[in-house]
């Protein structure tokens, strides 16, 4: 019987010695889920490129946050992502320089100085907010993934950076405006060898959307950092995204990976 896999799970009767009869098409079955993993993972993995195919969840040192369910994937395949699009006006720039890189990263560079951008699509009502990125070897350059309820001064942000001049680890940045055009920031930095791609976002507290507040967080393969929880928003998120910030104009390059909301 074909797999079912990626589309669902398969599932087999545990068969018992000197009682069940062993089939060819027991066998069969087996042959066909590994098959099916292997077309679905790639030859070689394509775990190697930094990504896997269809993830079911975004993990780090024990965090598991699930995409399974009503969660939704994006992926970067299109500068026209359906339902995507970039911000413009109040204080937000389109970046001039951008592409598809490696079929599903979104590649980002020579953005002006203090420049601001959002690419962003509808916020759904859902707790976890995660997108895996990739920075160079810049101070200048943040990426993260940004809640806001359609204007520019009201928003929730987790942001990194790298940061010290030889690239010591990252910088994580909690920050958050209520429409008073002040940004209050929280930031962390952590010393580890910054690997190619990390998790960056936020995942909702309280009741949303009349008492709620967000952790902010920053995953790599060797560390998964939470921040104390912000709280008491009370206004209502419509716009959800990838936010890209620059504070002095050079040849930093940004990558996005994936998106998802869960």
């Amino acid at each position: 019987m074909p797999s079912n896999y990626p589309n669902s799970i398969d599932t087999f009767t545990t068969k018992i010695d000197n009682v069940d009869t062993v089939m060819a098409s027991h066998i069969n079955n087996l042959q066909d889920s590994v098959i099916a993993i292997q077309q679905t993972v790639g030859a070689p993995p394509a775990m190697i490129a930094g990504r896997i195919p269809r993830a079911e969840s975004i993990r780090g040192s024990g965090i598991v946050i699930p995409l399974t369910g009503g969660a939704i994937k994006n992926d970067f395949s299109s500068l026209t992502q359906s339902g995507w699009q970039w911000a413009t006006g109040s204080g937000f720039v389109e970046p001039s320089s951008k592409g598809i890189w490696s079929e599903t990263w979104l590649r980002v560079h020579s953005m002006p100085s203090n420049a601001r951008a959002f690419f962003f699509k509808s916020a759904v009502t859902v707790k976890n907010y995660v997108g895996r990125f990739g920075l160079n070897a810049t101070t200048n350059l943040e990426l993260g993934v940004r809640l806001d309820n359609g204007t520019a001064n009201t928003y929730i942000e987790t942001r990194c950076r790298i940061f010290g001049s030889m690239g010591e680890g990252l910088t994580i940045i909690q920050a958050y405006d209520t429409g008073t055009g002040t940004e209050t920031a929280a930031t962390a930095n952590l010393t580890f060898a910054v690997p190619f791609h990390c998790l960056i976002g936020f995942f909702l507290t309280g009741t949303l959307w009349t008492n709620w507040g967000f952790h902010a967080l920053l995953g790599t393969t060797q560390i998964m950092r939470p921040t104390p929880s912000v709280s008491g928003f009370t206004w209502t998120p419509t716009r959800a995204g990838i936010v890209l910030r620059q504070a002095t104009a050079d040849w930093s390059i940004g990558i996005i990976d994936l998106y998802a909301e869960a």
